[in-house]
């Protein structure tokens, strides 16, 4: 995957939560989050998810592809635990 196509992939994660109401929220590395949620609610590790995803694109730039592809893996998997995408479509979003 090229650069261009990460910063577009995270792109689209951060417009995608964007449009599900997600707020960026830093979450303390060595506390565990709330187990489930209200349906009403949106699940603080996608609030997680945002805040990383707006530090992301740095990385990328600065050639720090390693720690950008290990936390768009953490990212990918939260966002199948929610449902937000099947893993046929977090495949296809990796593919270059």
């Amino acid at each position: 995957m090229t650069k261009d196509q990460t910063i577009e992939i995270i792109k689209s994660y951060q417009t995608k939560l964007n449009e599900m109401g997600v707020s960026a929220k830093e979450y303390s590395h060595d506390h565990l989050l709330p187990w489930g949620c209200d349906v009403l609610l949106v699940n603080p590790a996608l609030g997680h998810c945002a805040k990383m995803l707006e530090e992301m694109i740095p990385f990328v730039e600065e050639n720090h592809l390693d720690k950008a592809f290990r936390w768009l893996g953490f990212i990918q998997g939260i966002l199948w635990n929610n449902q937000i995408f099947t893993l046929d479509e977090l495949k296809d979003h990796n593919r270059s």
